[in-house]
């Protein structure tokens, strides 16, 4: 059973009336350590609203591939690889990537995208990760605050093998960000961690789905954000065991921080099971800063901004901390410390 079937609407976050034309050129991305392959395509010209639109249907992937600009194809072949791709002022994107993960290899991506200018993103990601093989996916997106981000990750694991993804979702006017894992094989791991925030009438749209096929795979979905402003935000936190998934045992959790009473925040966890030997947790937190917490704070000497600061910060040390490679943690600390200002 399909999402649409039980009446879960993947594009539940308005998208703006009018999108205007944008050329989709090739970049090259700071690549710093890592194997990979670039291949240059020619020019493509998003004409026309629709276009942008049927980047949220069904068709997606075939999107991305007709008007992808560049290709790249990471291979991880070592013990610890580590590749950085640095998207920063870059024009227009529209990028089709595949990661390819070895057998008992183990390796580190990290995606940053930060742009002063307004501009549109679509981007396509399928990632494999073969028998006893680690991936961990670090996306940081802190674009302007007039772009249109949407991005798609598609990936398999296999025997073994482990998935581990912290997305961060900062800047941007709307984001529609989407990951779906098929854990394949016996004891697959998939972790998704997810920070958002937003401010003003800025939209979110998150989903993150673990298909669990194979025997005692296991995954864990958690996500934190903090709402201000009239901002939207859905988040879904879907588990789905198939039949032949004994043993399997998957978590979903959602905090969320609503700063204003003008917030519209939609927390959709689902749990769709076709097997009987597994174990299934969802939950969602939505509230208001604690009043004693930010009271204890203000005693101490803190002002109101202070105070809230700290503990919208502390809230999301947790999906920081998941960042194994240290000056990305360093990146992520400084631009979450500068977006929670503009959003308190």
């Amino acid at each position: 059973m399909t999402l649409k079937e039980v009446g879960i609407d993947f594009k539940r976050v308005p998208l703006p009336e009018y999108v205007a034309s944008i050329d989709a050129e090739t970049y090259t991305p700071e690549i710093i350590k890592g194997q990979k392959n670039v291949i240059h395509d020619i020019k493509k010209v998003i004409k026309h609203q629709r276009d942008f639109r049927k980047a949220l249907g069904n068709d997606y992937e075939s999107f991305v591939k007709y008007k992808a600009g560049t290709k790249l194809n990471i291979h991880i072949k070592g013990d610890d690889d580590f590749v950085w791709l640095n998207y920063k002022d870059h024009a227009h994107i529209v990028e089709e990537n595949h990661i390819h993960v070895e057998a008992y290899k183990k390796g580190t991506v990290v995606m940053v995208y930060e742009n002063e200018k307004d501009f549109v993103h679509h981007g396509l990601t399928r990632i494999v990760v073969e028998e006893g093989g680690t991936l961990n996916l670090i996306k940081i997106q802190n674009t302007h605050l007039e772009s249109q981000f949407v991005d798609h990750v598609l990936t398999e694991v296999h025997d073994r093998g482990t998935f581990k993804a912290v997305d961060l979702q900062i800047g941007s006017k709307n984001m529609i960000i989407n990951y779906d894992t098929n854990l394949l094989g016996y004891q697959s791991e998939c972790d998704y961690k997810s920070m958002y925030m937003a401010a003003d009438d800025r939209g979110l749209d998150l989903s993150f789905t673990a298909n669990h096929i194979g025997k005692k795979s296991q995954s864990d979905i958690l996500g934190k954000g903090v709402l201000n402003g009239k901002s939207k935000k859905v988040f879904r936190g879907t588990l789905h065991f198939e039949r032949g998934a004994v043993g399997s045992a998957g978590k979903e959790e959602e905090f969320v921080l609503l700063l204003s009473d003008d917030v519209k925040a939609d927390s959709i966890p689902a749990l769709m099971c076709t097997e009987d030997d597994v174990i299934g947790e969802h939950g969602a937190s939505i509230g208001q800063l604690d009043e004693d917490r930010l009271f204890y704070l203000m005693s101490r000497g803190l002002s109101e901004h202070q105070a809230k600061l700290l503990v919208i910060q502390s809230s999301f040390k947790e999906i920081i901390e998941e960042i194994s490679d240290e000056d990305t943690k360093i990146l992520a600390n400084e631009i979450v410390d500068r977006s929670i200002e503009h959003v308190i």
